[in-house]
């Protein structure tokens, strides 16, 4: 592993699970790339000195008006006058701030451009990210990235005590919001970022931190994607959606893993799914189809900018199907592929399920060149048992889970002969079965006698839905 794997796989383990913060701190809400030089500053206290001269420009023309105008009228106290100049003061100075971070630039030369991204102001850092993206300045590509690299995410929503949303204070706003504007120069430059980059900006940025390692260039992408998959969770976990970003990203990774498996990859993907098996239990040959879940996403709503500042563009990243049509923007291919878009918004907006067992498996699936539609093993399964007395019932408990499980091992063999299963792996490989027994007998004067396990792979009883975000079943 090399030493920028090294690093990335710590900072994905640091922050994944828990959330710390990226390693640079900019607690005052500016930006730092850590490459401004004297010149820059110099530029800097230059623009700023502009700015001063013409205040006190305008301050002098304002004291020299009220001092004719105690002049005109003798017989008025000086003391007045002197009021009257330090309320004008101070409504022209409140004036002048205002207007000036409302400032629209309407062009930018490189070296503005060049300037704004390395003043550290939010709002010039935003508009020299906008402008670069425009005249296509693929020059400032490592400043953008450097900024995003060296980003540190803000603190998670707080709740008042009725449980709403606490405002993001306005120095939040302004640091979130010229990050935004720095990851869309990046995409929209088709720039490349390093893994540590992605990292830093998952917590409050998902859709963009998707994008951009979804079109980093390999061998990095891989490496990467491998790093962030080993942060996964191998086991299923109740749901939680401060988690989401982090889920996603590692149906992301496992995602880009799978177009090229690595050894141990696939096995992976079966062992660590869960089927849920629903068996419905009648005394006579009624047919339970059982429940369907599916889900979607809307967009988020594109909103004005605010004064001052360049319009917001956001990312959408999602999957489509070949039933919804062509697909566009395609990330990952695949059945579902992984797409993204820009849309107008000051959000992020990703609505890329979470990694869970349907993800898996499908996964796994599409390794077996399997499309949807084709008849092979699924995560939502159901099926009915007739009760004929309670010496039968459990022998036919178990001749139904074991019906269900061939599929399995037919998937199985088939990823064995494209060598993404060993020979091992591909006759010990299986999924957890969820098993569910459902009394639906007319007659239940004989309590059914359930048993706490039906053999190895296997759970009994209610199944605790896993973590994930509008999961589209497999049946």
């Amino acid at each position: 592993m090399t030493n920028r794997t090294a690093r990335a796989t710590t900072k994905a383990n640091s922050r994944f699970p828990s959330g710390m913060t990226a390693r640079k701190a900019t607690a005052n809400g500016r930006f730092s790339t850590g490459i401004v030089d004297r010149k820059t500053r110099a530029c800097g206290l230059q623009t700023r000195g502009v700015f001063l001269v013409t205040y006190l420009t305008l301050h002098t023309s304002l004291f020299q008006n009220l001092s004719a105008l105690g002049s005109s009228a003798g017989k008025v106290d000086m003391r007045i006058n002197g009021n009257a100049y330090i309320y004008g003061l101070t409504i022209f100075s409140v004036v002048s701030v205002v207007a000036h971070s409302q400032i629209v630039p309407s062009q930018a030369t490189n070296h503005e451009i060049n300037l704004w991204l390395r003043d550290g102001d939010p709002r010039m850092v935003a508009w020299g990210a906008t402008f670069a993206a425009k005249s296509g300045d693929k020059d400032e590509l490592p400043v953008l990235a450097a900024l995003a690299e060296n980003y540190e995410s803000v603190p998670r929503h707080e709740y008042d005590a009725r449980g709403n949303y606490i405002p993001r204070t306005p120095e939040q706003k302004q640091y979130l919001d010229s990050m935004q504007a720095v990851l869309d120069s990046i995409i929209q430059l088709h720039g490349e970022v390093s893994c540590e980059a992605v990292v830093a900006v998952v917590p409050d940025f998902p859709a963009q931190a998707l994008t951009l390692l979804a079109t980093m260039p390999e061998p990095e992408r891989s490496q990467c994607a491998a790093d962030i998959y080993e942060t996964r969770d191998k086991s299923d976990q109740p749901y939680d959606w401060h988690r989401i970003a982090h889920l996603q990203m590692i149906h992301m990774a496992a995602a880009i893993l799978a177009l090229h498996p690595p050894p141990g990859f696939t096995a992976t993907l079966l062992n660590e799914a869960t089927v849920i098996l629903k068996i419905s239990v009648t005394d006579d040959d009624q047919k339970d189809n059982g429940p369907f879940s599916s889900g979607t996403c809307g967009d988020s709503f594109g909103l004005v900018a605010a004064p001052g500042w360049p319009q917001p563009y956001t990312y959408v990243v999602e999957q489509h199907w070949n039933s919804q049509g062509p697909a566009e923007g395609i990330l990952i291919p695949g059945e579902p592929a992984i797409t993204g878009r820009r849309a107008l918004s000051n959000s992020s907006c990703s609505t890329l399920p979470g990694f869970t067992s349907v993800q898996k498996v499908l996964l796994a699936r599409q390794e077996a060149s399997l499309l949807p539609g084709d008849p092979g093993p699924g995560t939502y399964q159901h099926d009915t048992l007739r009760y004929t007395g309670r010496a039968s019932f459990l022998a036919s408990l178990s001749v139904m889970i074991t019906l269900h499980e061939e599929p399995f091992q037919k998937l199985a063999a088939t990823l064995a002969s494209k060598s993404y299963l060993t020979a091992t792996e591909s006759a010990t490989v299986m999924p957890t079965f969820a098993v569910e027994v459902e009394d639906q007998r007319k007659n239940q004067s004989q309590a059914l006698q359930i048993p706490e396990s039906l053999g190895p792979h296997t759970t009994v009883g209610p199944y605790k839905h896993e973590s994930g975000w509008f999961p589209r079943q497999l049946d």
